[in-house]
Parts: C-alpha cells; sequence; structure tokens
C-alpha cells in the first residue's frame, strides 16, 4: 500500500509529525491539483517490480478534525488549499463557517464537526478542501494539511455508528486508528437538505 506525504513537502515527515513543514511556492495556486496525485500514484505503481497483487486501489485525501481522522475519495476533491479569509454570514446553520474566495471562486466553507459529532480542537484550521458533486461545490475545514494514501476497497470495514445523518458510512482500520470514509454525495445532500430546513 502507498502512502503520500503532505502536499508539496518536498522534504516530508511522516503523518501526524509534530514538526511542521514549511509551505512553499502556493500563493499563486493550490497546495496540490489532485489530478498530479493519480499521475503520481500510477507512476509509483509502475515503479514496484514484482507487485503481483491485482486488486484495484481507491486514492483518498485524508484530513483530521478534533484529532480524529477522515478520508474522503480523491475524485470528490477539486482543490486543496491553506485555509483563506473567511467572511462570516449572518442566519446560517452553526456549521456554516462563512464563505470565501478562491481566487475568483466563491465557495460556502462548513465545519464538519457539527455533523460528525467530532470533537472540538484549540488550534486553527490548516487546510481546506474543496469538494464537487456535480453542480455543488462546499469547502471543508481540516486541522492539518491534508495527505493521501491508497488502499484496497475490500479493506473498508463499518464506521462506528454515532447516529444522525449517515455520511461516514464505513472506513479503514490503519496502524495510526481508525480512518473514516466520508460518502461525498450524502454529505452534499445532508448539506442541502440542512440549508433547505
Amino acid at each position: 500500500m502507498a502512502e503520500g506525504p503532505p502536499f508539496d513537502f518536498p522534504e516530508a515527515r511522516p503523518y501526524g509529525s509534530s514538526q511542521e513543514n514549511p509551505v512553499r511556492n502556493v500563493e499563486s495556486g493550490p497546495l496540490v491539483d489532485p489530478a498530479d496525485l493519480v499521475r503520481a500514484g500510477a507512476e509509483m505503481r509502475a515503479s514496484l517490480q514484482g507487485d503481483t497483487e491485482t486488486e484495484p486501489e481507491i486514492t483518498l485525501i485524508r484530513f483530521e478534525l478534533g484529532g480524529e481522522q477522515y478520508a474522503i475519495r480523491l475524485e470528490a476533491v477539486t482543490k486543496i488549499e491553506r485555509v483563506p479569509s473567511i467572511v462570516a454570514v449572518p442566519r446560517t446553520p452553526p456549521f456554516v463557517k462563512g464563505i470565501a474566495s478562491l481566487r475568483g471562486e466563491v465557495v460556502c466553507v462548513v465545519d464538519l464537526r457539527a455533523l460528525l459529532g467530532a470533537p472540538s480542537s484549540e488550534s486553527a484550521p490548516r487546510g481546506l478542501l474543496v469538494l464537487g458533486e456535480g453542480p455543488r461545490r462546499v469547502a471543508i475545514l481540516s486541522d492539518v494539511l491534508p495527505d493521501y494514501f491508497r488502499a484496497k476497497e475490500s479493506g473498508l470495514v463499518p464506521a462506528p455508528h454515532r447516529g444522525g445523518d449517515a455520511i461516514l458510512s464505513s472506513g479503514f482500520e490503519r496502524d495510526e486508528g481508525f480512518v473514516g470514509v466520508i460518502d461525498s454525495k450524502k454529505l452534499m445532500d445532508v448539506l442541502e437538505r440542512r440549508f433547505d430546513a
């Protein structure tokens, strides 16, 4: 199973390291183009001589909220950014942090803690994932800069039931703990339903 370092970090340290890596060359664009991950993964697989495993792998973007790890499929992520200036919008649901402009594209920024039941964090969020589902766009916050990993879909196990909206139904048991996988379509449906309520 191939692991990926945090994005745009030439001298990467293990995920979750207390040491921080400087983010370079991100002022003019997102931290990473998700399509680059696909190409990098293909090159890595091609370089693994003698790898006889044939089961397809999926690529997931991993992020963190309140010390808990979550992931979302690569194809659902359109951009990965540092956290920009967020403008609060009056009379919006508690999970809405506001709106942000990303090089001309205005997106709604949400904090998934309220939907996932994740604990709060005293530290400021460091990453922003922009998700796309058809014409719908939303940005979600992460306490750390996201990274990625590859895994076999057969390794998915049911996620612990937390009640409420089932945007988290499965995940992976990994050395660093359970990583819950968010269903992007269900997430968009839940957000749309709560906005309309």
